[in-house]
């Protein structure tokens, strides 16, 4: 088994060295193996580290993380259509996973979602306003993809006092940065190929996914802070309910 000392210098290690190499050799032959390695240690440790008890479907998140993968290897080769559609196909699916994964341990209340709403409205027009001209036959899909970009970053938004604060700053974060980074991907192939955005966009994605995935594996859902939600019952063996349970002197149980 891989400790967690040992999997957080491979996989930093790995996020340098392809920042190294984005400078000095960006179209080297390793660069193209160090990114998927680093979703695939993701996925490991994942796999490693999830525990029966947290509340997160584990298939949902390696499904996610494989489909990452996929996509980026599509994405490599984006000359011909077909494998840039490809690509985004494979992102979007991950991002829907995500996004049902999240809204099991969410507030859906009308009142805790609509700041959220207000904001991502105006953003996502401002978006749409600047990639207008430059997206041609992509604006659809592309205004699809911020829709299903922006809800799940407010699914995760309203994980907040549902589940632990850690998981919720973890993969809210998290979601913050796949933002920030499919926004500045969208910028580098559509408008500006310039070494900062890939920069941006390297090193927020793969924050990004180390952040959620971290979140996910800490989940604990707390339903006592909101209104209406049933609590998850406890096993009979926890043990909470074993000392509750405990027979006392006295006890007729005893005899």
């Amino acid at each position: 088994m891989m400790s967690s000392l040992t999997f957080y210098i491979i996989y930093f290690g790995l996020l340098i060295s392809d920042l190294i190499l984005i400078i000095s050799h960006p179209e080297g032959f390793w660069r193209p193996f160090f990114e998927p390695l680093m979703i695939l240690l993701l996925l490991f440790h994942f796999r490693q580290n999830h525990k029966e008890d947290n509340t997160c479907n584990p298939k949902q998140v390696q499904i996610a993380l494989v489909s990452i993968i996929l996509g980026g290897l599509f994405l490599m080769n984006s000359l011909p259509v077909y494998s840039f559609l490809a690509g985004f196909c494979f992102f979007l699916l991950a991002n829907i996973l995500y996004t049902i994964l999240f809204y099991r341990c969410a507030d859906l209340r009308v009142k805790r979602a609509i700041p959220f709403i207000v904001i991502a409205s105006v953003l996502s027009m401002i978006l749409l306003y600047v990639f207008y001209e430059h997206l041609g036959d992509y604006f659809i899909p592309a205004s699809f993809y911020i829709f299903v970009l922006l809800n799940c970053m407010q699914a995760a938004f309203l994980r907040y006092k549902v589940v632990n604060d850690n998981s919720f700053y973890l993969t809210f974060i998290g979601m913050v940065l796949f933002f920030i980074s499919q926004v500045a991907a969208a910028f580098y192939h559509f408008i500006d190929h310039s070494t900062a955005l890939k920069f941006i966009v390297i090193i927020s994605f793969f924050l990004s996914q180390f952040l959620i995935v971290k979140g996910v594996l800490i989940n604990t859902r707390e339903p006592e802070d909101i209104p209406g939600m049933p609590a998850i019952p406890k096993s009979p063996l926890s043990p909470e309910n074993s000392m509750k349970t405990k027979p006392q002197a006295g006890d007729s149980r005893l005899g």
